[in-house]
């Protein structure tokens, strides 16, 4: 193909891309009149959110057309994350759930489920709420809803001093409070709750979230202009951020080779992470072997190449409890697109390659021996490979399961929302 060929493409690519993007979210209408500051910011957004889907999709990265379809879902659900910038009020802020399918950023755990609140730095804020019978729970402060590294504080469930009906509260403040507190920062803009399932039929405890320092500081509402400001901040960084992020570890992953755990990523102090490339045929299968630990949590998932997480209503992930552990003790969890008819499959959901998270919360050590292992295997040959007493499931167990799921994963995220 000549230059002019190649150029061609790219801008009927790029037209295409601004069609997608226009028709998913709604243009940002300039009021009658508008001052030049806010005229400017409107501008700025809307070029944001055009950008974000062309840096993802164009960037070089995608593989094929699901790859490109990964990269487009997860760009135009970080558009979503940033119209919940536009509507939130950090004067009076409230939690909101991220699980409607839409709201992204980031490779997500079906394990988890997330409440943002918009707040100010300069603020005080009290959060009120319960333990319920979750595995974990983190709370978390940050600047930039994008990235590790926009990250300010966390504190996780095992830190909190919890009431014996499993209530507690929290301050928020960039001044060290009594009790329970999670630190603040000028550039803070964002509390976050993770609530981390072990069992999915688990109870969630409910939050809320208030300022309590309006009597000695006046509630000051951010200008229209402002709010678009951060909000297009935040799709910029985004927009470096995460094809960044995909550049580096497919540069540094040796397909198929499952990395040992690292503490501290994404900022949670009592979290361990191995994260690892998988590159599959179809008749081809990843064996992941590891031991079963006495973490708080612990789980393993598939994702895109992308850091978009894949349908949870698959099995594309499956938690400590969830998993079926051999008479050894270990588990063994078999990564492939096709069904190997075993209860720990791993389901690719089609793609030829991605990203295997292992993680572990609520854990100050990780023994070398303990960590996990990988070998990848011809479909053919699985069960000269697994132990023998591995169970075996056919069609209509799987659907059953996968029935249960589903219900499960629908109840928890009604809870959320709620």
């Amino acid at each position: 193909m000549s230059e002019g060929s190649t150029d061609a493409v790219r801008s009927s690519l790029l037209g295409l891309i601004s069609l997608v993007i226009c028709s998913c979210v709604p243009a940002t209408p300039e009021p009658a009149g508008a001052p030049a500051e806010l005229t400017e910011e409107i501008e700025r957004y809307e070029a944001a959110k055009r950008a974000v889907l062309a840096n993802m999709v164009e960037s070089g990265l995608p593989r094929g057309e699901r790859e490109r379809a990964d990269a487009r879902r997860l760009a135009e659900g970080m558009v979503t994350l940033s119209g919940r910038i536009l509507a939130a009020d950090p004067e009076v802020p409230e939690f909101v759930s991220m699980e409607d399918g839409r709201t992204r950023s980031g490779l997500a755990n079906p394990d988890n489920d997330h409440l943002l609140a918009r707040v100010r730095g300069d603020r005080v804020y009290r959060i009120r709420g319960a333990r319920g019978s979750i595995a974990d729970l983190t709370l978390q402060t940050f600047r930039i809803f994008a990235g590790s590294s926009q990250g300010v504080d966390d504190v996780a469930l095992a830190q909190l001093d919890v009431a014996a009906d499993g209530s507690f509260e929290v301050t928020v403040s960039p001044v060290r409070a009594p009790g329970n507190w999670l630190r603040s920062d000028a550039q803070t803009h964002w509390v976050l709750i993770r609530r981390t399932y072990d069992d999915w039929n688990a109870r969630a405890g409910a939050f809320s979230i208030e300022r309590i320092d309006a009597k000695s500081r006046a509630a000051t509402p951010l200008s229209r202009a402002e709010k678009l400001r951060q909000a297009s901040e935040n799709l910029e960084v985004s927009s470096r951020f995460w094809p960044g992020l995909t550049r580096s570890v497919l540069e540094q992953s040796t397909p198929n080779r499952v990395m040992p755990p690292r503490r501290g990523v994404g900022n949670l102090a009592d979290q361990w992470t191995s994260m690892s490339l998988f590159s599959l045929s179809d008749d081809e299968a990843l064996v992941v072997t590891v031991s079963s630990s006495s973490a708080a949590y612990q789980g393993l998932q598939v994702g895109s190449v992308f850091f978009d997480y894949f349908d949870p209503y698959r099995q594309v992930s499956l938690s400590r409890a969830q998993s079926h552990p051999s008479s050894d003790g270990l588990l063994r969890y078999v990564v492939s697109a096709r069904d190997p008819g075993v209860p720990n499959w791993i389901d690719t959901t089609g793609h030829e390659r991605g990203f295997l998270l292992l993680r572990w919360q609520g854990l100050r050590k990780l023994d070398p021996a303990d960590f996990p292992t990988g070998k990848v295997i011809p479909l053919e040959s699985l069960f000269a490979v697994l132990p023998p007493d591995v169970p075996r499931i056919d069609a209509a167990a799987r659907r059953v399961h996968l029935d249960a799921r589903a219900a499960q994963l629908d109840r928890r995220r009604k809870g959320a929302r709620e």
